[in-house]
């Protein structure tokens, strides 16, 4: 005898959202590592993408979770180069978010994502979107009188270059809203229909493990959560793109 549960999701399904949950242990367990032994985390990232792609090519059902998932690992190798003699830490950011947005849309046009099927499409809720965008401005004012130096991540040694950090919150959002809340979980309701944003919001909060500060992990778990949620009632990346740029734009104030 079977239960409502079973009739109503195959067990493929249950085994392949099991699975994912085990993915799930080793990016944090590698994010973890990373965290005390950067080095030694890097190797370990990078093994964890080369297992991505080899389970991708054995299996078709998994080839697109398994591409977007890499996007996880690939990010904090890309970290690694943010500490570079001679280049402002603003100056960081153009070394990893180019190359990270690339492969994003890379992935995306693997898995024959649709524009659609991302995000890229005007929000289903007007007045949630607009909440939203306010909200995380909002959020980005009152943490920067809060945390002041520890968040504002546009100082140079003659002041906060807003020419740079206006253009680099955009690139930032941009980024990371298409990864996390477009690609990543778009790719995963392929292969669990209905999980993929929840699966892809616990992906993203692994990126917590290795931020250098207390107050980054808070923001990246923050940021994770509630734009997943976000993202899954407006069905849009819009208001959040535009959200996450003037949160990290107000921090510098």
């Amino acid at each position: 005898m079977t239960t409502g549960i079973e009739r109503t999701l195959p067990a493929r399904d249950r085994t392949d959202l099991d699975d994912l949950v085990l993915w799930l242990g080793v990016l944090a367990v590698a994010g973890m590592v990373g965290a005390t032994l950067p080095l030694v985390g890097a190797a370990v990232d990078g093994l964890v993408i080369v297992l991505l792609a080899l389970f991708a090519r054995s299996s078709t059902r998994w080839a697109d979770a398994a591409a977007a998932l890499a996007l996880v690992p690939l990010l904090r190798l890309l970290w690694l180069v943010m500490p570079v003699d001679g280049i402002a830490p603003l100056d960081w950011v153009p070394l990893v978010a180019p190359p990270f947005l690339v492969a994003a849309v890379l992935v995306g046009r693997a898995a024959s994502l649709s524009g659609r099927e991302i995000g890229l499409r005007a929000p289903a809720g007007d007045a949630l979107s607009a909440l939203a965008v306010a909200g995380w401005a909002a959020a980005g004012y009152v943490l920067s009188v809060v945390a002041g130096d520890s968040v504002a991540w546009g100082t140079t040694p003659g002041g906060i270059a807003w020419d740079r950090v206006l253009v680099y919150a955009l690139l930032i959002a941009i980024a990371e809203e298409l990864t996390f809340r477009g690609v990543l979980p778009a790719a995963l309701e392929r292969l669990v229909p209905r999980d993929g944003m929840w699966v892809a919001t616990l992906a993203c909060a692994t990126l917590s493990l290795g931020a250098a500060l207390p107050w980054w992990v808070a923001i990246a778990l923050a940021m994770a959560g509630v734009n997943g949620a976000l993202a899954a009632r407006t069905r849009s990346l819009v208001p959040l793109i535009a959200g996450h740029a003037l949160f990290l734009v107000a921090l510098n104030l």
